[in-house]
């Protein structure tokens, strides 16, 4: 059975969260303004905000951890550059490109251009914090249809506009920051209000998904309906299905669900000489080369994807979670190396070093 969401306001509801999501992250760090570790009373950290499991308890052990094996003193404060000192250039004049948007958001608010300035390594990050940033983009644009992504793509050719398309912002490839020798006026293509689940398969195990849509919404949704994507990158909480195309992005659960190159049957990708589509949506079709592959990995240099039609899975009927401690890390390797020859590989498996397990254990609330 086939259910078609493009007329359903309740699914669009599902996802309807990124739109404010960035008034709410920190604006020169990761995550979000109300989470961060601090010292309560008794000297002890605790993890600030009520948005995960271990929010606003006590962690005894972090503390001790911390300060023995990488001898940080907590007590040590370095404050970041306060927002009222980060300098922000005036942003070039775009009237003319503005004017071709009929219906489309745009901003040129000093904090929409330094939120889409940058992704999240730790040079852009120490920037924000200490520095400035070389360039900044002369203004941010919402749009919420594919039509609209079209119309923003011919205005930027017509009025020589650089473009970049932005999804959850946690790029850590340098493939957000504009160079600073760009003389063009440069506009970003913020793709979050475009985030509907467009129509699922239940036979076929495929569903259409907009490219903006976050991928812990994209699970919630897609969960309402039996289904899942199965691809769950680190950023999962912030990153969105068009960035992982763009950035040929892997996942934790690839053991199963595979990457994101095995999962996209198709994708939507409007370039500056028109829209790029596939109508077939058979999993694989014997003719090539396929151009839309293209799309995969090109980190928005290629064009805008709006939309892709994606695998799905069943959702699994149990999860079990285990653990196993191993005598060194060379008998961890060979324990992973003859699971994956015996392809017995769970969804999710990882070997962690003493240090990566030890902090998760001190990580533990009382």
């Amino acid at each position: 059975s086939t259910w078609d969401f493009s007329r359903s306001p309740r699914t669009r509801h599902q996802l309807q969260v990124m739109d404010k999501r960035g008034d709410k992250l920190k604006w020169n760090g990761w995550g979000y303004e109300d989470t961060e570790f601090k010292l309560n009373e008794d000297g002890v950290l605790v993890l600030s905000g009520s948005r995960y499991a271990i929010s606003g308890q006590p962690l005894p052990h972090f503390r001790p951890w911390i300060e023995a094996k990488i001898g940080l003193d907590v007590t040590l404060e370095r404050p970041p550059q306060p927002w009222e000192s980060f300098v922000v250039p005036p942003a070039a004049n775009v009237d003319g490109f503005l004017a071709r948007l009929s219906g489309t958001r745009a901003s040129q608010d000093a904090r929409a251009r330094v939120h889409h300035a940058h992704g999240h390594t730790c040079q852009e990050i120490y920037e924000l914090r200490h520095g400035g940033l070389p360039r900044l983009p002369d203004v941010v644009v919402w749009p919420e249809t594919h039509e609209a992504v079209e119309a923003l793509v011919a205005a930027a050719v017509e009025c020589d506009v650089v473009l970049v398309p932005f999804g959850g912002g946690t790029s850590v490839a340098n493939a957000l920051s504009v160079p600073p020798c760009e003389r063009r006026p440069v506009a970003v293509v913020n793709m979050q209000r475009m985030h509907a689940v467009k129509w699922v398969d239940q036979d076929a195990l495929t569903a259409c998904v907009e490219a903006g849509a976050v991928g812990l919404d994209l699970a919630s949704a897609l969960g309402a309906f039996g289904v899942t994507l199965g691809h769950e990158p680190d950023s999962f909480e912030f990153s969105t299905l068009g960035g992982w195309i763009a950035t040929r992005a892997s996942g934790m659960q690839r053991s199963l669900y595979g990457n994101i190159e095995d999962l996209v049957v198709s994708v939507r990708l409007v370039t500056p000489q028109g829209t790029l589509e596939r109508h077939c949506m058979a999993p694989r079709v014997s003719m090539g080369p396929d151009a839309l592959a293209l799309a995969l990995g090109s980190e928005g240099m290629l064009g805008i994807v709006t939309e892709a039609v994606v695998r799905v899975r069943p959702l699994p009927p149990a999860r079990s979670y285990g653990a196993l401690i191993f005598r060194d890390f060379e008998s961890g390797v060979r324990a992973l190396r003859a699971i994956a020859r015996l392809r017995a590989a769970p969804a999710s498996i990882r070997l962690v070093d003493n240090n990566q397990f030890q902090m998760g254990q001190a990580l533990k609330p009382a």
